[in-house]
């Protein structure tokens, strides 16, 4: 059984056992993907082997053949086209991915356009076989036409040329016609062999055409010579009875001489199928069905998926086997998603009878499953299909609708509005998270939302209801809020179970089908907005082209209340489409902007966004709009694409900051922003911006990049943060894009943690490089930063796009000072980066003297200088030894420095780790200093770096302990002895001379000077470095370590934390450790007893209690104990990569309390940084400001 997934991209072949039931659940091949991970990819990526949008399918088995049309995905732009594709599938050699055997209805394999020749073919195709005559028919719908193709094996050949046209007098014409010999825009065909009758759907006239085509007698402009649906050849009346006759999809059973119909218009009117008999001297004009399937009686009207109820059911010429007279069916989007299959023998058929078996749904216990509908078979908390979104800035909650689900989804995002959990919270329309069906209308019930829109007042939130007609409220307070609630209200039907469009003061018609917000073609024919000035909701009635007003304050609001006030029509009795100064043609997105009380709506098929004065006195029924956009006067509607022209919008967004509009372009996927402030908006305004497309007159489309968009919807706008949330449905995702500046501001409570991380997400982008400063609470308590190395990868198998995280380091933001010494590794291999900062309002000179491991100057000094407010990277490649040694840095002023070690490894990746520094002059360490870990095995080795930076030798001895406290032998010394002299270098590693297999901890007794000791460990696979992390040696009493363990856009994998503490004095530990969340609400408090020479280790899961966790972890001692920190992340391509954590606390002086200086900042195609404030302090406001390399502000993208 072939199964066409056009929202997948591709065919799944399943294997059938003799009786025709499924030998297995799931597919056994793939066409048209290279793997069973393979979906949907993005315009134009089609080739021998790959499908775009696969169609209608024809199965030939005497050869073994299967004929395929594959669409282009964006069929709407101008001049894109069908091609029908020729697999072969015998069992012995079908593959997944195979490439096809001939391409048809494209001159060649490498066009895939709209044409009109005797080979080339538009759009909208439909296709049958003629096995015994060896001829393919081809509906050309864009055409008006049927092509008929020899395609026996000797005549068959790519770009070849039809032998005969039905409805056209020849190959270049295309009219539409009502005659015996003319059509319009023809679908599904089906073909009786037994008879050499040929049924086509002529949907444009509402019929189908039967055609003789008999080799000996078939012509080109055949005459039909009967016809279905209609009395006569020249009528063309649509049905108004639920018992009369509906063009679709077709199907024919060829051993009882029936012809099934699948109603494929997506009026919840239709939605069935229907059975005639069109045996040879039937009277088909008059025909009325035999029974219908899919639903429950002949006026059905509730759309339903169950046994025996089918939403948008799907048919071809390959849906029936008559010798197992079985039915299968298709139900795609906005359907059960699943083949179903009914036993057709003429003693079972019967209306409403259940089906015996369905293919795409099985429930927990791996059993088929006729209820489930969701895509995929996944309706989980995260995956969704998004049409609109609405933000709750103040308890900072996202609404999205789900449409594809039937529900609305809420994500409690974090106090900047952020989405940090992806998984939902709550659900309205469904009972819980998991679950995406078309239950029976109800108070708990949507089918087909569309729009949202929150109150931020009441909190309530409004939705809009596509196959229900109708708007529901939701009560969203916090504190009541729950999943599967009922809603409290109902506007534009009597009540709950009422479903009847209408066109009164109290009801609507959303019109909810193709073309109007289910697929990716035309704007949503609905769009919701609040007015929190007035308590008025405004609703986009698409199908009544009207916007509706309704006084919805919580005293007021009554079920099927009526309308206030009517735009787009004199009354509101009134419906018809109007492209005029006050008409409306299907309005969708609606925004009501309370500062200057304006009304924009999206006048969804006029190709523009209209804005009226919205205050009470001054809206009144069919009033006038004053500025248009999107065109350049009130009479003109044509759809265009440049910086003002636009082509069907569908969402609206308003920056109350910068009075800004945002515009969802859905024809041209894209965003335009425009300036919205009134003194400046006048008639077809240019865009300042556009966002998803490189340029104002280009549509590009994919759904795998982050700086594109595909079927942008719904959007709403977070002025406070400067972030736009974009609901993309075919795309199936949110797009979160932060815009960028120099300067954040936020809420920073006291014990919280302030987390940004670098957004670019455009690996076309060069790398951008700065620093930052951080003030505002009067007691900081310090700031990390990570610096992260990723590589982008597009998975040729899966067609998805990933980030290959290759290293990450972590970084304390160091103390300002004029002195450094810094551990400078020359060896082959190896390089060592210097970042600068200077704070300052004066430049800086900066100089470096370079030492080798015995501490003699080598080389001249050098110097630079810092700009005020400037940056530097300053690489060390050749100026220092070429083995280990240090670089002494003396500034003019203090400044803010760091440094970091970059290995290259047999990848040519950059593998990178902190390079230890001492800062002020000889201070740093002294007596015992701890080094928390190393570790010899397999795949981890580690070495001792050991700086003197003082001018006096320094004299003492290196020893290894187990995590028990015992002494460890490695390489046969359990001590090593050191002399290190002035300003001098050690670094001891092990040789490898026997196997070693060791954990635990070091010790660095100095007994004279000052050490800077730090261990690094490697981590290899195979011969290849994957990860290095330095550990510096420390003891303190005080540590305050951050943890993110979420998924971000550098950090694609699954992280872990790990802390580490590890008591080398002769004296026990009391410990406390406490776990904040990222807002500074303690969490857990314990306690840890550590005895003397013991270490203990500590998860995220440990000490938070869940596996995604973002905050932070305190540690406080009664005597100075080492305290370490690192997180793991296993990356995509299953590597553990590991990075030290730093502790944010202060832990140098000289640094004022009242900012903390970030030195590097660098956010490109394959570099990254997150940074992470602590404020010890009250609840304040902190400001972080960028700047570039000379001072100037740096405009940054922060997530």
């Amino acid at each position: 059984m072939f199964v066409a997934g056009n929202g997948n991209g591709r065919v799944e072949v399943f294997d059938l056992n003799n009786d025709g039931t499924l030998a297995q659940p799931t597919a056994t091949y793939i066409l048209g993907k290279p793997s069973e991970h393979a979906r949907r990819t993005h315009s134009d990526a089609w080739s021998e082997s790959q499908t775009e949008f696969p169609g209608a399918l024809a199965v030939e088995h005497t050869n073994q053949r299967l004929f395929l049309v594959d669409n282009t995905t964006g069929q709407s732009l101008p001049g894109r086209g069908s091609q029908i594709m020729v697999f072969d599938i015998h069992p012995d050699r079908i593959e997944t991915g195979a490439d096809v055997l001939f391409i048809l209805g494209q001159p060649d394999a490498n066009t895939k356009t709209s044409g009109l020749a005797a080979n080339h073919v538009g759009r909208r195709l439909g296709v049958a076989v003629d096995e015994a005559n060896q001829r393919l028919f081809v509906s050309d719908g864009s055409n008006n036409r049927v092509l008929v193709f020899n395609i026996a094996p000797g005549r068959i050949a790519t770009g070849m040329a039809a032998s005969f046209v039905m409805g056209q007098e020849d190959f270049t014409s295309r009219e539409p016609g009502l005659s015996r010999r003319r059509m319009s825009r023809p679908g599904s065909l089906a073909f009786s062999p037994k008879d050499e009758r040929l049924f086509v759907s002529d949907n444009g006239n509402s019929r189908v055409l039967v055609f003789d085509v008999a080799p000996d007698r078939l012509r080109t402009f055949s005459a039909a010579t009967d016809v279905m649906g209609q009395p006569d050849f020249e009528t063309a009346s649509p049905r108004t009875d639920m018992r009369g006759f509906a063009t679709g999809g077709l199907a024919y059973d060829d051993k009882t001489s029936r012809l099934f119909i699948a109603e494929q218009v997506s009026r919840i009117e239709h939605m069935r199928i229907t059975v005639y008999d069109v045996s040879p001297g039937a009277p088909l004009r008059e025909a009325t069905p035999l029974a219908v399937l899919g639903k429950p009686g002949f006026g059905a009207y509730d759309p339903v998926v169950s046994r025996a109820q089918s939403v948008w059911p799907r048919l071809g010429s390959a849906s029936i086997d008559s010798e197992r007279q079985l039915l299968v069916a298709t139900e795609g989007y906005p359907g059960g998603n699943r083949a179903i299959i009914w036993d057709i023998s003429p003693d079972q058929l019967r209306t409403g009878m259940p089906a015996v078996e369905v293919v795409g749904h099985l429930d927990d216990e791996g059993h088929t499953d006729f209820e489930r509908r969701s895509a995929n078979d996944r309706a989980t908390p995260k995956n969704i299909y998004p049409r609109d979104v609405a933000l709750d800035p103040v308890d900072h909650r996202l609404f999205a609708i789900d449409q594809y689900n039937n529900r609305v989804v809420v994500w409690q995002l974090d106090r900047q509005n952020r989405v940090k959990d992806r998984d939902a919270r709550w659900v309205l329309g469904q009972p819980d998270l998991y679950s995406g069906e078309l239950y029976p209308i109800g108070p708990t019930t949507i089918k087909i939302p569309l729009a949202v829109t929150y109150d931020t007042h009441h909190k309530r939130v409004f939705v809009s209801d596509g196959w229900g007609n109708r708007i529901l409220v939701f009560d969203a307070d916090p504190a009541r809020l729950r999943s599967g609630a009922e809603a409290i209200a109902v506007l534009g039907q009597p009540d709950f179970t009422s479903i009847i469009p209408a066109t009164t003061q109290a009801g609507i018609n959303l019109d909810t089908r193709v073309g109007t917000g289910i697929t990716p073609t035309r704007p949503r024919g609905t769009g919701l907005t609040y007015d929190p000035v007035h308590d008025r909701l405004f609703v986009s009635d698409g199908g009544n082209h009207r916007v509706l007003g309704f006084d919805v304050a919580p005293n007021l609001l009554r079920n099927g209340m009526a309308a206030s006030v009517v735009l787009g029509q004199p009354d509101f009795t009134t419906r018809g489409s109007n492209s005029t100064l006050t008409g409306l043609y299907q309005p969708a997105a609606l925004l009501y902007e309370s500062k200057q009380q304006r009304l924009f709506v999206a006048d969804g098929n006029n190709n523009r966004v209209l804005v009226f004065d919205a205050q009470p006195d001054m809206l009144v029924n069919g009033a006038e709009p004053t500025v248009v956009i999107g065109q350049p006067d009130f009479n003109t509607f044509e759809a265009g694409r440049s910086q003002s022209l636009i082509d069907g919008p569908d969402g609206l967004a308003y920056d109350y900051v910068n009075d800004r509009l945002f515009l969802s372009d859905h024809g041209s996927d894209r965003i335009l922003l425009f300036d919205a402030h009134p003194s400046r908006l006048d008639n077809g305004p240019e865009a300042q911006h556009v966002i998803g497309q490189p340029d104002f007159d280009t549509r590009q489309l994919g759904p795998v990049r982050a700086n594109e968009l595909w079927d942008p919807r719904g959007l709403t706008f977070d002025s406070e943060h400067q972030r736009l949330y974009i609901s993309q449905g075919f795309a199936s995702n949110i797009m979160i894009h932060d815009l960028a500046r120099s300067t954040y501001e936020s809420l920073l409570p006291e014990s919280g943690i302030q987390n940004y991380q670098s957004g670019s997400a455009d690996t076309e982008l060069v790398t951008q490089r700065g620093s930052a400063v951080a003030t505002g609470p009067s007691n900081l308590g310090g700031g990390v930063l990570m610096l992260t190395q990723m590589e982008t990868l597009f998975d040729e198998l899966s067609q998805r796009e990933s980030r290959i995280l290759i290293s990450e380091t972590g970084l304390s933001a160091p103390p300002l000072t004029d002195r450094a010494t810094a551990f400078a590794d020359g060896r082959q291999g190896r390089s060592t980066i210097l970042n600068l900062s200077n704070p300052s309002n004066e430049p800086v000179t900066v100089s470096l003297v370079f030492r080798d491991s015995s501490g003699l100057p080598v080389k001249d000094q050098v110097e630079r200088q810092l700009a005020a407010g400037g940056s530097a990277v300053w690489a060390l490649d050749g100026l220092g030894a070429s083995g280990p040694g240090t670089v002494e840095l003396n500034a003019s002023a203090p400044i803010a420095m760091v440094a970091t070690r970059i290995t290259l490894n047999d990848r040519n990746e950059k593998i990178v780790t902190t390079a230890p520094v001492a800062y002020g002059q000889s201070s740093y360490g002294g007596g015992t200093i701890t080094l928390p870990r190393y570790e010899f095995d397999g795949d981890v080795t580690t070495e001792i770096v050991i700086v003197n930076p003082s001018d006096d030798s320094l004299r003492g001895r290196l020893t290894f302990f187990a995590f028990s406290g015992e002494p460890v032998t490695i390489g046969g010394t359990s001590e090593v002895p050191l002399n290190i002299p002035g300003h001098g270098t050690f670094v001891w590693n092990f040789d490898g001379s026997s196997d070693v297999n060791e954990k635990g901890f070091a010790m660095v007794e100095a007994l004279s000077g000052h050490p800077l000791a730090s261990a690094i460990l490697h981590i290899f696979k195979g011969e290849t470095v994957i990860s290095e992390r330095t550990m510096v040696g420390n003891s303190t009493q005080q540590a305050w370590f951050p943890i993110d363990t979420y998924p971000s856009v550098a950090r694609h994998g699954k992280t872990s934390f790990r802390l580490t503490l590890t008591n080398g004095t002769e004296g026990t530990a009391d410990v406390r450790l406490l776990v904040y969340d990222e807002d500074g609400t303690l969490l857990d408090r314990s306690y840890q007893i550590l005895p003397a020479g013991r270490q203990v280790e500590f998860s995220h899961v440990d000490l938070a209690d869940r596996g995604l966790f973002r905050g932070s972890i305190r540690v406080a001692s009664d005597i100075p104990i080492a305290v370490s920190a690192d997180q793991q992340t296993v990356n995509v391509r299953n590597e553990t990569i590991v990075a030290t954590v730093p502790s944010m606390t202060r832990a140098f002086s000289g640094q004022g309390l009242g900012a903390v200086v970030f030195p590097v900042y660098t956010d490109g195609p394959n570099q990254g940084t997150q940074l992470f404030l602590l404020n010890r302090g009250d609840s304040e406001r902190t400001t972080f400001r960028f700047h570039g390399p000379s001072g100037e502000d740096l405009s940054v993208l922060l997530r």
